[in-house]
């Protein structure tokens, strides 16, 4: 069942509040747990938004990661 944005962001909202203990739950992100953890709270999420919502809740995740110096392997090894 899709969410309005509202409850969308709430959901972001709490998976932010959630995030410190997601880390310190998979101290080292490089073994693929922590990005196992987390997508399975962000496919959840992404699944519930509407299509005009689902640029701005990829945008706020990206953000969080960031945030924290979070980035996929795969993300970081992208040459420019």
């Amino acid at each position: 069942m899709k969410k309005d944005r509202a409850e969308i962001e709430s959901m972001l909202d709490v998976l932010e509040g959630d995030l410190p203990k997601l880390i310190s739950d998979h101290p080292n992100p490089d073994e693929g747990d922590f990005w196992l953890a987390l997508a399975e709270r962000t496919v959840r999420i992404e699944t519930m938004a509407n299509a005009d919502d689902k640029e701005m809740v990829a945008a706020r995740i990206a953000r969080m990661l960031e945030s924290r110096d979070l980035v996929r392997a795969d993300e970081g090894a992208s040459s420019a």
